[in-house]
């Protein structure tokens, strides 16, 4: 059966609390803003405050974790001030650890699979209509600003665009 808690948990000292689904959020002691939704989710967490766990088997990478978010079955937070999507079984966890610029996509520790940012365009239209690129459009980049004191200012990027006339194999140039 489904547990639904609001507003309170296990442990007498946690407030603001949601957790839904069978052993949601069942190690807590004490915490407050956190939600659990999924069997087990927030499995770890024990006296950490504001983090969300979704999915069946989301855990906690620290009893104490704080503002964390950990979204998928059997993902596993990453810390304080993280965003973890998904584990190492469904392609790779992503993390994203706020105010340090950071981000770190993970794959497997296999050698035929690896980490991937996958960037896909068509001409024109909805993403739903696979419309054949031109010749000279970019398909896709990475950008590199730094801040002068008054905004953020580029200073190089890498992208690759389409050299030639494109047929069902896209042919393209990295720059």
């Amino acid at each position: 059966s489904a547990m639904v808690l609001a507003n309170e948990s296990g442990g007498a000292n946690s407030e603001r609390v949601v957790a839904i689904g069978k052993e949601a959020l069942s190690d807590m002691l004490s915490a407050s803003g956190t939600v659990g939704i999924g069997y087990n989710a927030g499995a770890g967490h024990e006296t950490g405050s504001n983090s969300i766990y979704i999915g069946s088997g989301s855990q906690s990478g620290g009893a104490d974790e704080t503002y964390a978010t950990v979204i998928g079955a059997n993902a596993i937070g990453r810390g304080h001030y993280t965003v973890a999507i998904g584990d190492h079984q469904v392609g790779g966890t992503i993390t994203s650890t706020a105010g340090k610029g950071v981000f770190l996509l993970q794959g497997s520790t296999t050698l035929t699979d690896a980490a991937w940012i996958t960037f896909q365009r068509n001409h024109y239209g909805d993403y739903t209509t696979e419309t054949l690129v031109q010749d000279n459009e970019i398909l896709g980049g990475l950008c590199f600003y730094g801040a002068d004191g008054v905004d953020y200012n580029a200073g190089a990027s890498i992208f690759a665009r389409i050299d030639g006339t494109p047929s069902s194999d896209a042919d393209g140039k990295d720059m």
